[in-house]
């Protein structure tokens, strides 16, 4: 019996060391693993900072782009409303010109038809005067 109970003493300890050295390399492979992970989730969260990074500018360019486009679309918006007015001041000119050309056209006719008138006058004066 006690020969039997040293064997089992003698191979426990080997059995013991086998199961503590597989134990070791289990850990030392979930520690290379943990490491690996936490190195891939030093780079994901590089990559996000980057692109955050990234976001804001773009976000920051966008913004500065609508505000040019806008103080760019009101000035325009102003000038176009400059034009309306002096296209709207150039077309009343524009109808007293020709209202004005038509009272001269007018005054021009009636000046002609008074000179060709006097004209007729003093030919039948000439000719009564001859006769």
């Amino acid at each position: 019996f006690l020969r039997e109970q040293a064997m089992k003493a003698a191979s426990i300890p080997p059995k013991i060391t086998y199961e503590a050295e597989q134990m070791v390399r289990e850990m030392k492979e979930l520690q290379a693993e943990i490491e690996f992970i936490q190195l891939e989730i030093k780079k994901r969260d590089a990559r996000i900072a980057m692109s955050l990074s990234e976001k804001e500018l773009f976000c920051r360019n966008l913004h500065s782009a609508q505000g040019a486009h806008s103080s760019e679309k009101k000035l325009m918006t102003e000038e176009l409303l400059q034009m309306k007015k002096l296209k709207e001041i150039a077309n009343r000119d524009m109808a007293d010109k020709e209202s004005e050309v038509v009272k001269i056209k007018q005054a021009l006719e009636k000046t002609t038809a008074a000179g060709t008138d006097r004209g007729r006058q003093v030919w039948l004066l000439e000719t009564q005067l001859n006769h």
